[in-house]
């Protein structure tokens, strides 16, 4: 052997003791604290797995992703992973999972607007039956009956992944709705209201199927056939013919519905980092009027961390849909869910095409702090993570509305909020917001919201 290849073997030999030296081989992963869930699902949720070569100046990053997917999984309150020699401990603090509790919620679009009339007549109350994590493989049961405001009977059953084949899931639902007070028009960009206590004004039967497809970590697509009929009285068309269209009383609707998620925020319920995808198309089939309306819902989030305790955030929400003239029902825009821009939580404006853009930039106070919360009866919740955020918000919006009434002076313009707030979160998902905002009617009020702003 001529000297040059003994030099490139002592070279080779050098760099894999330097490898070696430099990196660690996972020879087991041991998990601690799951009474109930299956070691697979928390396996399925992490990145690392038995037999991977980690480099040492990786594993620190690594194993953050990963505690922040386990908490993702919405199935642990805290998560801790350590290496110890070659092994991966993986400890997880399990949530309550049956959660046979009493409602009470909101009739109206979001807090500030029930504040107004703060009546206890406007409120939903009743049971809701929530078991999750179902042979702990992270399945849901829910259940709700509800009386008050809106009467409802609902059951889902949510099967995220399967064991045998870990990227196909299935959703089922069947719902029953009543509501007395009907919304049945849009009047000077609010909603009105019709409410006789001597009848239902409108009733809905709804039912769902569908398939859960999971790619990797991050990735859900979800395929879904749905079915709701609705009905309402006499009163109601009269008010507004084209509540359900040309005067007609009941409306069944077909929908065969696509929704892909890419989701890669940092943690879910108050992301810092990493970007939210969510793209939902439905063919509506309406009969009457023997109308197809095809309906096209994006939705995109940003977060990203600016230095030392500055955040910024951007979010991006459009409506795209056909034909122009739908019926009120369905012809939302601004003002619902997510779709609002700040500084309007008393408006709402309708249309079938609509764009939001939201910003926060956010300082923080503290982000993630243990306090023990002595008060708590269920043990894994003594504990718990807190995060208080100041933050400044500039929001900006646009529904196009070619059939819209005189008197709703909000379609076909740009309307914008901006304002400054208080955001507080516990548990890493549960939210509350306080803000003072300004629309540009210069209009400055002060809000409370129980959801992410962006």
């Amino acid at each position: 052997m001529t000297s040059k290849w003994i030099l490139v073997i002592c070279a080779l030999l050098a760099f894999n003791a330097a490898t070696a030296q430099d990196s660690l081989r996972i020879c087991a992963i041991k998990i601690s604290g799951n009474k109930k869930t299956q070691e697979w699902v928390i396996l399925r949720e992490m990145n690392v797995k038995m037999g991977d070569q980690l480099a040492h100046s990786d594993q620190k990053s690594i194993f953050e992703k990963d505690k922040k997917q386990l908490l993702n999984s919405g199935l642990f309150n805290e998560v801790e992973i350590q290496i110890t020699g070659c092994q991966l401990i993986v400890t997880v603090r399990e949530k309550w999972y049956f959660w046979p509790i009493p409602i009470i919620d909101l009739a109206d679009r979001n807090f500030n607007q029930w504040w107004l009339s703060k009546d206890p007549k406007r409120l939903i109350y009743g049971t809701e039956l929530k078991y999750e994590n179902v042979r702990g493989r992270n399945e849901k049961l829910l259940a709700n009956l509800t009386l008050g405001y809106t009467k409802q009977a609902d059951v889902t059953y949510l099967i995220p992944v399967i064991k045998k084949r870990q990227n196909l899931g299935f959703a089922f639902n069947a719902a029953y709705l009543a509501n007395k007070e009907v919304w049945y028009a849009t009047d000077s960009n609010k909603v009105q209201f019709h409410n006789d206590v001597n009848e239902v004004g409108i009733k809905r039967f709804k039912a769902s199927a569908g398939i859960i497809r999971r790619k990797g970590i991050n990735q859900y697509q979800y395929y879904n056939l749905k079915w709701e009929h609705a009905s309402t009285v006499d009163t109601i068309v009269q008010l507004n013919p084209n509540f359900f269209s040309n005067g007609n009383k009941q409306l069944s609707i077909f929908t065969l519905n696509y929704n892909f998620v890419l989701d890669k925020r940092d943690i879910r319920g108050q992301p810092l980092s990493g970007n939210y995808f969510n793209i939902n198309a439905n063919l509506n089939y309406l009969d009457p009027p023997d109308q197809f309306v095809p309906v096209l819902n994006y939705r995109s989030s940003h977060f990203k961390p600016l230095g030392g305790k500055w955040f910024s955030s951007f979010g991006l929400h459009a409506k795209l849909s056909s034909p122009n003239n739908q019926p009120y029902r369905y012809n939302r825009a601004i003002g619902y869910d997510y779709n609002v821009i700040r500084g309007y939580e008393f408006y709402v404006v309708d249309g079938p095409n609509s764009g939001v853009v939201k910003t926060n930039l956010k300082y923080a106070l503290l982000v993630n702090k243990t306090y023990n919360f002595g008060f708590m009866p269920v043990k894994n919740y003594k504990e718990a993570n807190n995060s208080l955020f100041l933050l400044s918000f500039y929001d900006i919006g646009y529904a196009d509305n070619p059939n819209a009434e005189i008197s709703n002076t909000f379609s076909n313009q740009l309307l914008y909020g901006y304002g400054v707030g208080l955001e507080w979160i516990v548990w890493y998902d549960r939210m509350v917001r306080f803000e003072v905002s300004r629309n540009h009617l210069n209009e400055i009020g002060f809000f409370v919201s129980f959801k992410m702003g962006v």
